[in-house]
Order: C-alpha cells, then sequence, then structure tokens
C-alpha cells in the first residue's frame, strides 16, 4: 500500500501491523466526510489507569492522510485520541 510505504515520516513498529484499508467517501449537501474505522486487540493495548482511579484509559495516536484522485494530499491530521474502559481490554478466548 502506497501510503504505509511511502510516507516521508515513515513510522516504525515493534510489532508488524496488519493494515486492512478500502476506500470509500460518503457524501451528502454538506460536503463530504471520512469515517475512519479501526479495530486494535485489547491484549496489545497498553492500559493506563484513569484519573480518580475509575478505570483505564487507552491513548492512541492517529496519523491520517487524505488524498484526491490525482494522489494529492487535500486533508490532514495528527492527533492522540483517548479512549476510556471500566477495566483492562482483554481477548475473551484466552
Amino acid at each position: 500500500m502506497l501510503g504505509t510505504s511511502s510516507d516521508s515520516y515513515a513510522q516504525r513498529f515493534d510489532e508488524q501491523l496488519d493494515v486492512v484499508a478500502s476506500e470509500f467517501v460518503v457524501g451528502d449537501s454538506g460536503g463530504q466526510r471520512l469515517h475512519l474505522v479501526f479495530a486494535i486487540p485489547g491484549e496489545r493495548l497498553d492500559p493506563q489507569p484513569a484519573e480518580g482511579g475509575s478505570g483505564v484509559r487507552y491513548a492512541l495516536k492517529f496519523r491520517v492522510l487524505v488524498s484526491d484522485s490525482t494522489d494529492q494530499v487535500v486533508a490532514t491530521i495528527d492527533t492522540v485520541r483517548v479512549f476510556a474502559a471500566h477495566q483492562a481490554l482483554r481477548n475473551p478466548h484466552i
């Protein structure tokens, strides 16, 4: 995949990431929106205690580049999103 192998800010990870991507655009009268859907196995995440001692949180870094049909970048975001859970996530089959 071009986006995961040609980025000038190449990321390095301790483990191989199995990236699955599909292209789609949803439009309405107000313009276009992109919905980024992802899944990460719970056991591969590092839970951190939540403030106040209630549950855990997971801070995930995202870097998203959106290009048009001519491969021109039209939007970017580089951010951290924090997700909270009552307890650490785990694989129910273990």
